[in-house]
């Protein structure tokens, strides 16, 4: 394809070489040849907008409309081209056009039977790959931005101090600083769809990993030796420091692991269709939220994608942080049983305090983030993970239970016999605009 764009730049290429290529892409034979009962079975319209979009980009006048009296212009600009492929979407709208492999959503059931099946493991990796495949859940995220993620995003709210800020000024649709504002992270009541405990498990073995070396966050450990990354690296939230010194690509290793967990045979299918991607998850929360009578304005917000009014004038005008709107979809996203805050009992905030949470919880995470309050709400969920009897399926692996188990034993000074009390309390919540 590359050789034929830069040769038709070179040879005055006009509107009808362009749709030759494209019939003999979509009909997979000479275009001269195509008769009406011919279909197109061999190419997408989705790929000729793709070679469309590649040849736009290194005409000469790519900006300039095709002028048919002159033959002036760019001619993938051009009523010709655009009507080729349209007539091949009606094809593919009618079924007779190759068949799609877009990669379906998962349903809500699916996904939480593919985290069980991650949480079903003991091995690190797993649990890492359960609180990847929340947070981009919870987030609407792409593969890309969740795995680009950084530590620096994550704020204290100070409106509503029981829940975390987070800012993706980096996603993919993000030209300009007023584009992307702070967003909501809510704990939920269903502690399976819970990013504050995914995050709060996933820190917590990481941090012990590390203190077990003796090794700062920004570093790649090989268990012998360690390297000093660059800044942008040592930012980064999900890290895969427990392989090689040069591990593989995170999105790579996160894609492979998610596709293991669909073959698994302990993996529930609703639906017969095996389209199954990393990319799922995002259709999942995204269509549940519609399911849900969400507005597609603020799905879009919620997702970051690319809104068809995100050059409007009036959007700088408006405080580019939307809570309710964010906080609604967020809450959504926490499943049927709502969102929820977690608090410890006022009779323990004096044996449970902030020092005892960043030393004994969640140790070795103290200046990786910008705040230490998301560090504190992490923990805290987590302490209510490890301790807490209401949990209804396995949260973390059962050597992190035991020893936070025993943290809090020798916290509350009673034998390793003794059953734990109610330490930390799940508080459902409601969520509300302003003046409500």
């Amino acid at each position: 394809m590359v050789k034929y764009i830069l040769n038709c730049c070179n040879t005055g290429v006009t509107p009808s070489h362009i749709v030759r290529y494209f019939k003999w892409k979509a009909y997979g034979k000479n275009p001269d040849e195509i008769c009406e009962s011919d279909r197109p079975t061999a190419a997408r319209a989705a790929s000729l907008e793709n070679y469309k979009k590649a040849y736009s980009y290194f005409s000469p006048r790519k900006n300039l409309k095709w002028d048919e009296i002159t033959a002036v212009g760019n001619p993938t600009k051009s009523i010709e081209v655009n009507s080729c492929i349209n007539s091949i979407k009606k094809f593919e709208g009618r079924q007779q056009g190759k068949p799609s492999n877009a990669k379906r959503p998962l349903a809500i059931e699916e996904f939480m039977s593919l985290l069980g099946v991650f949480r079903d493991k003991e091995d690190m990796e797993s649990f890492i790959t359960a609180a990847y495949s929340v947070v981009m859940f919870n987030i609407c995220g792409r593969p890309d931005c969740v795995s680009n993620m950084q530590t620096t995003v994550f704020t204290k709210n100070e409106e509503f101090d029981f829940t975390i800020h987070f800012q993706m000024n980096w996603a993919k649709n993000i030209y300009e600083e007023n584009q992307c504002g702070k967003q909501v992270m809510l704990g939920a009541m269903d502690e399976r769809l819970c990013v504050f405990i995914a995050v709060g498990v996933y820190l917590g073995l990481m941090g012990r990993y590390l203190q077990q070396f003796g090794v700062p966050w920004g570093s790649l450990v090989d268990k012998i030796i360690y390297i000093e990354e660059e800044p942008y690296e040592q930012n980064k939230l999900f890290r895969l420091d427990m392989h090689t010194v040069i591990p593989d690509s995170l999105k790579e290793t996160m894609s492979t692991a998610i596709s293991n967990g669909y073959c698994d045979p302990k993996f529930t299918r609703t639906i017969s269709s095996n389209k199954l991607g990393t990319y799922s998850i995002r259709k999942c929360a995204s269509n549940h939220l519609s399911r849900c009578g969400v507005s597609l304005d603020h799905i879009e917000g919620r997702g970051r994608w690319k809104g068809i009014n995100s050059r409007r004038v009036v959007i700088r005008y408006i405080d580019n942080t939307n809570p309710f709107p964010d906080a609604h979809c967020a809450a959504l996203l926490c499943g049927r049983d709502g969102p929820a805050r977690y608090e410890i009992l006022v009779e323990y905030r004096g044996t449970f305090t902030a020092e005892f949470l960043l030393s004994k919880v969640l140790p070795f995470m103290s200046g990786v983030f910008v705040d230490e309050e998301p560090i504190l709400i992490w923990a805290t969920s987590l302490l209510w993970a490890a301790t807490s009897s209401a949990a209804r399926c396995k949260l973390m692996p059962s050597f992190l239970k035991e020893e936070l188990q025993s943290c809090v034993r020798q916290a509350l000074n009673i034998s390793s016999e003794a059953a734990i009390p109610l330490i930390v309390r799940r508080v459902p919540l409601m969520v509300q605009g302003s003046g409500e």
